[in-house]
């Protein structure tokens, strides 16, 4: 069976809190990362490395102005490094065989849409962000006749405070079940408190034994290596330690090392220095 795109009144969260008004609005990063994905999207198909059908929708101009200066050349020296966070991800979402997903600060992620289910089982598959990423990328989404493979549930909350696992419960989510999260490029924009928080929740209330995770986070090192935008806050000198601390144990990729294996190596203008994907399990 397939899974149209739609939005069910009772997964939606009543409230949302909005305790730092500034991640309110789609982030001006989350559109240039739509942009960027546009670009791999619009090269010859046999070398790209994916192809994403809503992102030039998605990025708008926004998204355009965030990545290309005045003179139409790209500005932003991560671009080839996020296809490569792309397509690592998506490697490891489709060797996946968990029939229930969960992605947080999903933001204008579109897996949900452009991926296929690696099971004929029915997928419950969530997503957790605030209202307003919700409302632009549904009704863009909807506007495209984005079609899903996977039984959808949108959820609104702030990840940052009390109460949002509430939310997700209430949308079907069942933390009895193992589940495959996806964290991306969401860690890094908390707050070592609300990072130990979240993790302590997920790790102990809604991660069954057997869940696995993929994750980006950046350090010191990509701190100091690229302009991150200022509404990073975590940039831990281990990710893969410091979040062992809460029973994942796996591996960490540096996107420069994954990208020579994609046979797309960064430049010093396009690397992403210190940039880590996570991949691990609950156990």
């Amino acid at each position: 069976k397939r899974y149209r795109f739609r939005v069910k009144k009772q997964d939606m969260a009543t409230t949302c809190s909005h305790k730092d008004e500034s991640r309110k609005s789609v982030s001006v990063t989350a559109h240039g990362v739509a942009f960027m994905r546009s670009l791999e999207s619009s090269i010859d198909p046999e070398v790209r490395m994916f192809h994403d059908p809503y992102a030039v929708a998605l990025a708008g101009e926004a998204g355009k102005s965030f990545v290309v200066d005045k003179h139409g050349m790209p500005s932003v020296p991560m671009i080839n490094g996020m296809s490569v966070r792309t397509k690592r991800i998506d490697d490891a979402f489709e060797s996946n065989s968990l029939k229930q997903i969960c992605v947080f600060g999903a933001g204008l992620c579109t897996r949900a849409w452009r991926l296929k289910k690696t099971t004929i089982e029915p997928v419950s598959y969530f997503e957790v962000d605030f209202p307003e990423v919700f409302a632009f990328k549904l009704s863009t989404l909807k506007d495209a006749n984005a079609v899903s493979e996977f039984d959808y549930h949108a959820v609104e909350t702030d990840l940052s405070v009390q109460g949002w696992p509430d939310h997700l419960i209430a949308a079907g989510f069942d933390p009895k079940v193992p589940t495959f999260f996806i964290l991306e490029g969401f860690v890094n924009y908390l707050t070592l408190e609300e990072v130990t928080s979240f993790f302590t929740v997920l790790s102990t209330t809604l991660a069954a034994k057997g869940s696995t995770l993929v994750m980006t986070c950046a350090t010191p090192v990509t701190q100091a290596s690229v302009n991150m935008h200022n509404m990073h806050r975590f940039f831990p000198e281990n990710p893969l330690e410091f979040f062992g601390q809460f029973g994942w144990s796996g591996k960490q990729e540096l996107v420069e090392d994954l990208a020579l294996g994609y046979n797309r190596p960064l430049d010093e203008k396009n690397n992403l220095k210190g940039y880590y994907i996570i991949t691990a399990k609950l156990e």
